[in-house]
């Protein structure tokens, strides 16, 4: 998928992700990089818990626009049936709905 570009700074589009993804059941912020601009989440799954690692990587593109790198993985079993992948959808949607 190609991320959406996003009309504010890379600085501020991690604010919003921090908010917006942070509160999302289950989530977990475990890493946060101020030098790097990155964060790593992880969210565990309904029922089970087990722990899915969510990395995110917050990229300037021009004066007031950025976009961000977003890799979510299972850490338990051969297959998640999707649900990464309906996961960055999802936090995706979530961020673009998001008020600065």
């Amino acid at each position: 998928m190609e991320p959406p570009i996003f009309d504010v700074d890379a600085g501020v589009l991690k604010s919003m992700g921090l908010s917006v993804w942070g509160a999302e059941p289950g989530v977990t912020i475990v890493d946060n990089q101020e030098a790097s601009q990155t964060v790593r989440f992880v969210q565990r799954t309904p029922y089970l818990e087990f722990p899915d690692t969510i990395s995110v990587l917050f990229v300037p593109v021009s004066a007031g626009k950025s976009t961000l790198a977003i890799f979510s993985r299972s850490q338990v079993g051969h297959s998640d049936l999707g649900a990464n992948q309906k996961r960055v959808k999802h936090w995706l949607n979530l961020l673009e709905q998001a008020k600065p």
